[in-house]
């Protein structure tokens, strides 16, 4: 596969080249800046010297658009690859993550090991066959069970099992192109799936064990790896709470090595009490200081900068010589300042900036392009913030740097809006987008004089 992005040397070029919304690949190394190479690094470090945890988990978070699809890309090394057989799972491929849960993500990862391998399809199937008879038996049992009650109380006519889920499970045996050919596409049978196989779970697990087994035997004795990608994307809090809380016992219990991006409003549920890497960039001091420490340290400082050198880095590395006169350098820290250490934020003001000069057909990038391509993002942002309950929530965030409470709906709404940041400099804390920062101080100031 080759690069999807070149390095740009005209207008029309640096703008295709920050397209908003895309990961790198292998391809595209040479525009890779290694933000997160302390973290990735101690990532490595777990997987590679903790052998004696066979189901271990590594938790990642951060906000969409931080850059962890990329980093987590690029975390398989020469040494991680000796070791494991690395499997990258992407849950937007297979699911919709608002309708996504624990037996969804045990068949997918069966499914993906089983790829176009036909030993291990055909072994695979020897399992499912394993549960269908299984299934059939459990159906027989309550078959004759309802007969015998219907004999007993003199009832006439047959058992009627056309509404058992067990019954409508087995159907889907015999739809052509194999087990589970359309469960994406489905929702009525994966509906169906999910009702049989959920209480089931432990068969379930167990089955996709020893698949993975299988397929570590297969790939001369190497450790598997799944790193799961996308999944911090999901928006639902019921099916959050359930698939990382409820049932996260399954999810740990896959017999492989994990490394599983998370939402960030999970970060403070005190019920998810597993160690997590936060993947973002701090660009402004801890507000939650310790009495009598001073507001700006050495090492926040340092930090910061260095922070704001990696985001320079990232436009550069995409651009000629020549091309970086075509955007000012006014434009560029602008774009810095407003993005909050948010990557995706800080390429899409760029990006938007550079569509407004084309369309004038400008020659240079200015400030005020800047400013008018954060105009766009925050419109974006503002859409689905304007309520008396999201703006008291942000307000709060804005002044506490924390949220009102662990389990708050408005606040994961908010978290995964990418109105809220998470940052971890020693502390945890939040903070608001910039580029909304100064829309909730009028909209709380109204709110306030409204309540007065």
């Amino acid at each position: 596969m080759s690069s999807r992005i070149k390095k740009a040397s005209t207008l029309p070029e640096i703008f295709r080249s920050l397209t908003p919304s895309t990961f790198l690949t292998q391809e595209e190394r040479e525009f890779y800046i290694k933000i997160y190479d302390e973290r990735v690094a101690l990532m490595r470090i777990d997987l590679l010297e903790n052998n004696l945890n066979p189901v271990q988990t590594i938790y990642v978070s951060g906000q969409t658009g931080s850059g962890k699809t990329t980093a987590l890309n690029f975390l398989a090394n020469d040494a991680i690859n000796k070791v494991y057989q690395v499997e990258y799972l992407y849950g937007n491929d297979i699911f919709d993550l608002d309708d996504l849960d624990i037996v969804d993500i045990l068949l997918m990862v069966a499914f993906k090991l089983v790829g176009d391998d036909q030993e291990l399809k055909r072994k695979f199937e020897e399992r499912l066959e394993r549960l269908r008879k299984q299934l059939e038996g459990e159906l027989k049992e309550e078959y004759e069970t309802q007969k015998g009650h219907q004999t007993n109380a003199g009832a006439k006519g047959d058992v009627s099992f056309g509404e058992n889920p067990i019954l409508k499970f087995l159907s889907i045996f015999q739809i052509k192109g194999g087990f589970f050919a359309d469960y994406k596409f489905n929702y009525d049978n994966r509906q169906i799936v999910r009702e049989v196989l959920t209480p089931r779970r432990d068969d379930l697990l167990k089955l996709l064990n020893e698949l993975i087994e299988l397929y570590r035997i297969k790939n001369n004795e190497k450790q598997v790896l799944l790193i799961f990608h996308e999944l911090n994307h999901m928006q639902n809090p019921d099916a959050i709470e359930k698939l990382f809380v409820t049932d996260r016992y399954y999810l740990e219990g896959i017999r492989a090595k994990k490394v599983v991006t998370i939402p960030v409003a999970l970060v403070p549920i005190t019920e998810f009490n597993q160690e997590v890497y936060v993947l973002g960039l701090k660009l402004k001091p801890n507000p939650l200081r310790a009495s009598g420490q001073p507001e700006q340290t050495k090492k926040e400082k340092d930090a910061i900068e260095r922070n704001s050198n990696f985001l320079r880095d990232v436009f550069k590395s995409r651009m000629t010589e020549q091309a970086l006169a075509l955007v000012s350098e006014e434009a560029v820290e602008y774009a810095i300042h407003h993005s909050g250490g948010n990557i995706r934020q800080f390429i899409s003001i760029l990006y938007y900036a550079l569509r407004r000069v084309m369309a004038l057909e400008g020659s240079q990038v200015s400030l005020n392009d800047a400013e008018e391509g954060a105009i766009i993002e925050r419109r974006k942002l503002e859409r689905s913030m304007i309520s008396d309950e999201k703006i008291q929530l942000l307000e709060y965030v804005r002044v506490n740097k924390t949220p009102r409470a662990a389990k708050d709906e408005t606040f994961l709404s908010c978290a995964l809006a990418n109105q809220l940041f998470l940052y971890e400099n020693d502390k945890i804390w939040y903070d608001l987008n910039p580029l909304i920062e100064e829309t909730v101080k009028v909209y709380a100031e109204r709110l306030g004089s409204k309540s007065d």
